[in-house]
């Protein structure tokens, strides 16, 4: 099951990728589905399942490193190298 889900996200990375600069938003919900597939992974070998009341924050990390990628991929130097000072 965790496979189908990372292959999901992966198929919006892909789409990204094929569709040139101007398909780059398609990077943050492939992040999220794409990492959340791999922490069910995790779960689903580790049989760690206590793990999922903390879940929510990883969802907010995903987020970030989609809008991270991209910024990176579409050559949105703003949304890649934020300056918070």
């Amino acid at each position: 099951m965790p496979f189908i889900i990372i292959a999901i996200g992966a198929l919006f990375f892909v789409a990204m990728y094929t569709g040139g600069k101007q398909t780059a938003g398609f990077a943050i919900p492939g992040s999220i589905i794409g990492g959340i597939g791999l922490v069910l992974l995790f779960q689903n070998i580790t049989n760690h399942w206590e793990s999922m009341s903390y879940f929510w924050t990883l969802i907010i990390l995903f987020v970030g490193a989609g809008i991270y990628i991209m910024g990176w991929y579409g050559g949105d130097a703003t949304r890649k190298n934020r300056d918070w000072a």
